[in-house]
C-alpha cells in the first residue's frame, strides 16, 4: 500500500479573526474524525488558518482504506445447515452478501439473546484514499460553523465568507472537487501585498516554503512567535511592557498573513483621560495593546500589528497614530462634556431608555432595582447600609444617558463610577457603581465592597426575572440577552464571598414587583427560574470541581442557597474516598431501593425485636441530635463524621434482618427505621445520585 501528502487549502475573502481558532479546531476534529470512520491510517493531520485561507495537510496518508474483518450474523443455526451441507436459508444468506459457498466451512454459531444464530467474518472491501476524500470534503466544509455566514453573487453560500479558489492535492496531482462554484486545483494566491499574485503550488510538501515566498506564513504558531519577539522587542526599547497572555495578541495571529509589529506614540496630554477610556479607545477601537512602566502606569505608546513585512518610510505607523488621536480627542470631548451635567440630573433621561418594549424604560427598571436593593440588605444583615445603597442604585444606571457611554457602550457601569468620584460620592459608592456588572467572567474579578455585591446581585435577579417573566427564556445555543452568564454571575458571587441567599425568596420578591408593568404568572415563573437556578448552579459547582454526580447530589436535596450547596458538596468530596462513607453510602443507596414509593411508617420503639435493629435505632437515635446540631450550624464535614457511625450498624442490619418481615407491624417497623435515617440524610444531599462501586468498598 502506498503513501501520499494531501493538500486543501480554500481561499476567501478576509475572515472575522475571533472566529478563526474554532473553525481551525472544528476542522481538524472533523479531518480526524473522517479518517478514524473510513479506517485511513495517516502519519499526520495539520490544519492551518491565516485571515483568508484555511486548510489542511494530511503526511502519509494510506492510498487506500485499512482491511478489516467484520462478523455478519446470518440464519438462525438449525436453519443453516441439512446433513452437514449448507441449506438454502444459509444459501440465500450468502447470495445477499457476495460470498461463495465455498466458504461455508468458516460458518461459526453465535448465541445470542434471541438464540443461536449462523455467523461469518467477511472483509470490508477497500476504497481509495482519493476517493472517499472527493465525497466527503464538501460536507465537511459546509459543516463549519460561523456566527454571520455571508451570500454573495446569486447562488454563492451562504458560507464564511466568499471562496474564491480550492486546491486540493493528492501527492502531486490535483484531487477532483467542486465547491461552492470553485473547481478545485493547484493555483492560489499571494499575499494582497503583491497584488494578489497567483502562485501554484507543485505538491503538499511544498505548500508552506512556496506560500512563505510569496509573503504568507501558513503555520500560526511561527506568525505568533513573530509577533511575540517583535513585540517584546518594541517593548524594550520602551521602556514598558505588556502581558503576554493579552487575548489581543490571539486576534493578531489570525488578523495577518504576515504579521509585523510597530508601535506607535500618542500625545502625553492624552494621559489626563480616565485610564478606562483611554485603554477602551486603543484596544476596541484599534486593535492595539496600550504599554506600561514597571509600575504599571500607562505610557504614551502603544503596540500595533500590520500585514506587511514592515514600515521602513513610517507611513502606516502615521496613520494609525493619526486614527488613534482622533479617537482619544474625541473621548476626550465626551469626557468633558459629561462631567458638566450631575449624574443625579441625568436619572430622569433614563425615561427615555427602552430597556424592553414590555417592561418599560430603565428608569422603571431602576426603581425595581432600588426595591430589590433593600430587600436584599435586610436579607443580608445590612439594614444599617439601606440609605446608601438606594443613593447608589438610584445612580448605578444613569450613565447609559452620557456621551461617553454612547461612544463605549463596553464601559457602562465604569463610566458611572468614575463620573460619580467628581461629583462627591463616597469611594465605596463610587466603587459599587463601578463594579455593577461584575463578574464579567468565571475568574472574576468579583465587586470590591457590600454595597457593590448588593447593587450587583440585585441588578441581575432584576434582569433575570423580568426578562423570564415575558417568556425571554435561553434555549440551546440561543441566549440573545446572556442570561446564563448573568446566572453563572450571580451563584459565583454568592459562592465567593460567602453569602448565604434564599433564590426562592428573592426571586418571588423581583416578580412581585414587576405587578403593573406586565402581567405575570408568579407560580410559572418561579418554577421556570428555579429550573434555570439549578442549572447554572451546577455548571458553577462543575467549573469550581465538584463532579457531576456530587453537585447534582446537593441539587436534587436543596438548590434555593448556592453556598450552601458549595459547602454540602464540599464536605461530600471531602469525605467520599473513605472506605467507611463507601460503605455508608452504598447502605443508604439500598435504603433507597427499599423504602422507594412507600408510603411513610412511624417507628415502634417495642416492635424493635432483632439485637441488630436495636443497635442500629440506639446509635441513630444517639448521632441524631449531633448531626442537627452540625447541619443547622452549615458544619457539613462534623455532620457527615457523626452520621458515618452508622455504617457499621447498617451492615449488620442488612446482614442479620430481614427487613420484609411477614409480621406487617414488624416489616413496617423497619422500614420506618429505614425511612427516619433517610430521611435526616437527605437533608444534605441525595446520596443516591453518587457514583459509588462496591470495588471501591472492597
Amino acid at each position: 500500500m502506498t503513501r501520499n501528502d494531501f493538500l486543501l487549502e480554500v481561499l476567501l475573502e478576509e475572515m472575522p479573526a475571533p472566529e478563526i481558532p474554532g473553525l481551525a479546531a472544528e476542522l481538524q476534529s472533523k479531518i480526524e474524525g473522517l479518517l478514524k470512520d473510513q479506517r485511513l491510517e495517516a502519519e499526520g493531520v495539520r490544519v492551518f488558518a491565516t485571515s483568508r485561507r484555511f486548510g489542511v495537510q494530511i503526511f502519509g496518508l494510506a492510498s487506500e482504506q485499512r482491511t478489516e474483518e467484520g462478523e455478519i450474523m446470518g440464519p438462525p443455526w438449525k436453519v443453516s445447515f441439512s446433513d452437514g451441507k449448507p441449506a438454502p436459508a444459509l444459501l440465500g444468506f450468502f447470495k445477499r452478501e457476495g460470498l461463495d459457498v465455498s466458504l461455508a466451512d468458516r460458518v461459526y454459531k453465535v448465541t445470542t439473546d434471541k438464540g443461536e444464530y449462523a455467523a461469518i467474518k467477511k472483509a470490508a472491501p477497500a476504497r481509495p484514499a482519493a476517493e472517499i476524500l472527493s465525497e466527503n470534503l464538501g460536507g465537511i466544509l459546509l459543516g463549519l460553523k460561523c456566527k454571520k455566514p455571508m451570500r454573495w453573487g446569486t447562488d454563492g453560500g451562504p458560507y464564511i465568507r466568499p471562496v474564491h479558489s480550492i486546491v486540493t492535492l493528492w501527492g502531486g496531482e490535483i484531487l477532483p472537487l467542486t465547491f461552492l462554484g470553485c473547481a478545485a486545483g493547484r493555483t492560489t494566491w499571494g499575499h494582497r501585498h503583491l497584488d494578489n499574485i497567483t502562485v501554484s503550488i507543485p505538491s503538499p510538501a511544498a505548500y508552506a516554503e512556496t506560500l512563505s515566498g510569496q509573503l504568507v506564513l501558513t503555520d500560526p504558531e511561527e506568525r505568533r512567535a513573530k509577533i511575540m519577539a517583535e513585540a517584546h522587542d518594541h517593548a524594550r526599547r520602551a521602556g514598558g511592557s505588556f502581558s503576554k497572555d493579552d487575548p489581543l495578541l490571539e486576534e493578531w495571529v489570525y488578523l495577518t498573513e504576515h504579521p509585523s509589529v510597530v508601535m506607535g506614540r500618542f500625545g502625553d496630554k492624552f494621559l489626563a483621560l480616565p485610564e478606562e477610556i483611554l485603554v477602551q479607545a486603543i484596544r476596541s477601537h484599534q486593535k492595539s495593546i496600550p504599554l506600561r512602566d514597571a509600575h504599571g502606569k500607562l505610557l504614551p505608546q502603544f503596540l500595533n500589528v500590520i500585514d506587511k513585512p514592515g514600515d521602513p518610510t513610517g507611513q502606516m505607523v502615521r496613520g494609525i497614530v493619526w486614527v488613534v488621536e482622533a479617537r482619544l480627542t474625541d473621548a476626550s470631548f465626551f469626557v468633558d462634556h459629561d462631567r458638566k451635567v450631575r449624574l443625579s440630573e441625568r436619572v430622569d433621561g433614563l425615561q427615555q431608555l427602552s430597556y424592553h418594549p414590555r417592561l418599560g424604560n430603565f428608569l422603571q427598571k431602576t426603581g425595581r432595582i432600588m426595591d430589590l436593593s433593600e430587600f436584599l440588605a435586610e436579607q443580608l444583615g445590612l439594614p444599617d447600609r439601606v440609605s446608601d445603597l438606594l443613593g447608589a442604585a438610584k445612580l448605578m444606571k444613569a450613565d447609559l444617558a452620557s456621551s461617553t457611554v454612547g461612544e463605549f457602550p463596553a464601559l457602562q457601569g465604569k463610566i458611572g463610577g468614575i463620573l460619580a468620584a467628581g461629583e462627591g460620592l463616597s469611594p465605596e459608592a463610587c466603587d459599587a457603581i463601578y463594579d455593577q456588572y461584575l463578574p464579567e467572567s468565571p475568574d472574576g474579578p468579583y465587586p470590591r465592597n457590600p454595597l457593590g455585591v448588593v447593587l450587583s446581585l440585585a441588578d441581575k435577579m432584576e434582569t433575570l426575572v423580568s426578562l423570564f417573566a415575558i417568556g425571554e427564556l435561553p434555549s440551546g445555543s440561543s441566549d440573545p440577552y446572556g442570561l446564563r452568564r448573568q446566572g453563572n454571575g450571580l451563584m459565583e458571587i454568592l459562592i465567593e464571598k460567602k453569602i448565604g441567599l434564599d433564590l426562592d425568596l428573592t426571586a418571588t420578591k423581583a416578580i412581585q414587583l414587576l405587578s403593573g408593568v406586565v402581567e405575570t404568572d408568579l407560580e410559572r415563573t418561579l418554577e421556570e427560574m428555579r429550573r434555570f437556578f439549578r442549572e447554572r448552579l451546577e455548571f458553577v459547582l462543575e467549573r469550581r470541581g465538584i463532579p457531576e454526580d456530587t453537585a447534582r447530589a446537593v441539587i436534587e436535596a436543596r438548590a434555593c442557597d448556592p453556598r450552601d450547596a458549595f459547602l454540602r458538596a464540599h464536605a461530600i468530596e471531602a469525605y467520599r474516598g473513605q472506605k467507611a462513607f463507601i460503605a455508608f453510602i452504598l447502605s443508604l443507596k439500598r435504603i433507597r431501593n427499599i423504602t422507594k414509593d412507600l408510603p411513610g411508617y412511624q417507628i415502634r420503639h417495642d416492635l424493635l425485636k432483632e439485637p441488630a435493629e436495636q443497635a442500629l435505632y440506639a446509635v441513630f437515635v444517639q448521632a441524631k441530635g449531633a448531626y442537627l446540631a452540625a447541619f443547622h450550624e452549615q458544619n457539613y464535614g462534623e455532620a457527615l463524621k457523626v452520621m458515618e457511625t452508622l455504617a457499621a450498624p447498617l451492615e449488620l442490619f442488612f446482614e442479620k434482618v430481614l427487613v420484609m418481615d411477614k409480621d406487617d407491624r414488624v416489616r413496617e417497623n423497619r422500614l420506618a427505621l429505614l425511612q427516619a435515617i433517610a430521611r435526616e440524610l437527605l437533608k444534605l444531599a441525595q446520596f443516591s445520585n453518587l457514583v459509588v462501586e462496591k470495588a471501591q468498598y472492597r
